[in-house]
């Protein structure tokens, strides 16, 4: 059985940064965004558009706040999961 895409697929993969996420204050939350956009500097856009969808899996206040520290948004990253070069992995999110 391969347990890493069960869990990977289901909320259960993303139930701790869920709870860390709702435990911040508005405060630190905007420091998480700031902070991720900045790591994420020049990386290229399907990589950015991965992590927001990801984010969106956590929280959708989680998507649309590193969207917007990133000047992208959240309707893009889902439009844009079609094109990600890594969409054939069995892994993909």
């Amino acid at each position: 059985r391969d347990w890493s895409s069960d869990v990977c697929s289901s909320d259960l993969y993303f139930s701790q940064p869920r709870a860390l996420f709702n435990l911040m204050n508005d405060e630190q939350k905007q420091a998480l965004f700031g902070n991720t956009a900045r790591a994420m500097g020049d990386a290229p856009d399907f990589i950015k558009y991965r992590h927001i969808r990801n984010c969106n899996k956590c929280h959708p206040d989680y998507a649309k706040g590193v969207a917007a520290a990133l000047g992208l948004s959240v309707e893009d990253a889902e439009k844009a999961r079609d094109s990600d070069p890594a969409r054939h992995l069995p892994s993909f999110l």
